[in-house]
């Protein structure tokens, strides 16, 4: 009986952490939302960047800032060596990247949108596919 024990206690050890996980990884995705538009408003309307240059400018300083506080605080830091997370992490964001301009390019040029909610539905669309492959890809 104790092993049954063992396994129950494990199974919700395992939902509690991905709950936390997920918790902090969507804590995360707020904070680096707002530095994400701020990189945005700061390069697009003071500086005057392309959007897609503004874009890239904000996902740069975004990714970087979530790629260390989801490495050391969301996923468990010791499951894999920090370089073998950041290639894959790199991978992860290049993927959404490429969503993102798509997303960006089609709703500014072709729907006549602004950038600002352009880049808002790529995060959107983006969010979830990074929260899967952060838990099951790249903090492994």
């Amino acid at each position: 009986m104790l092993p049954e024990i063992d396994a129950i206690n494990s199974q919700k050890m395992l939902r509690a952490y991905g709950l936390r996980s997920a918790l902090l990884f969507f804590f995360a995705g707020l904070i680096t939302a707002i530095l994400y538009f701020s990189a945005i408003a700061i390069t697009l309307d003071f500086f005057h960047f392309h959007y897609g240059v503004a874009v890239t400018v904000a996902y740069t300083v975004a990714a970087l800032f979530q790629f260390l506080f989801n490495q050391k605080v969301s996923f468990d830091p010791s499951e894999s060596p920090i370089v073998h997370q950041m290639s894959k992490y790199v991978g992860m964001i290049f993927i959404n990247y490429l969503t993102t301009m798509l997303v960006l390019r089609i709703f500014v040029n072709h729907m006549g949108g602004t950038p600002y909610v352009g880049a808002m539905i790529g995060l959107f669309i983006t969010t979830p596919m990074g929260y899967v492959m952060s838990r099951y890809w790249v903090y492994r």
